[in-house]
């Protein structure tokens, strides 16, 4: 169970980080989700930093306020990591073709894999 502060910030339990493509980079990573199970539901945050086209960024606490927005609550583990990658697959996509945007992406591919067709070509 997720540890809370006294301003309502928790620790994640997990963290999925993608670095920053640059060598001795010691800065904020190029996107990152963090997750936390608070027992009842997990909640879910995002944060990224674009560092080529308009260098864009956005970041948030992971904290179990309901947003003007929307939420970051999800009933399971891989509801809470689906939403945040959603949110963050949104967020790339405005970003336009930029090469930071598409390593985002790209990235995202590999934790929430596309469901497979199972009536097309596999059929």
């Amino acid at each position: 169970m997720a540890r809370c502060n006294e301003n309502g910030v928790y620790e994640p339990d997990e963290r999925f980080e993608l670095p920053m493509p640059k060598k001795g980079w010691r800065g904020c990573p190029l996107a990152e989700i963090e997750i936390a199970d608070l027992g009842t539901h997990w909640i879910w945050a995002v944060s990224y930093q674009m560092m080529t086209g308009n260098c864009a960024g956005r970041g948030s606490p992971l904290t179990d306020f309901d947003r003007p927005w929307g939420t970051s609550r999800a009933p399971t583990r891989d509801a809470a990591i689906a939403a945040a990658t959603a949110d963050l697959r949104i967020s790339m996509m405005k970003r336009g073709d930029c090469r930071d945007a598409r390593a985002v992406l790209a990235w995202l591919d590999t934790l929430r894999p596309a469901q497979l067709d199972l009536f097309g070509a596999a059929a």
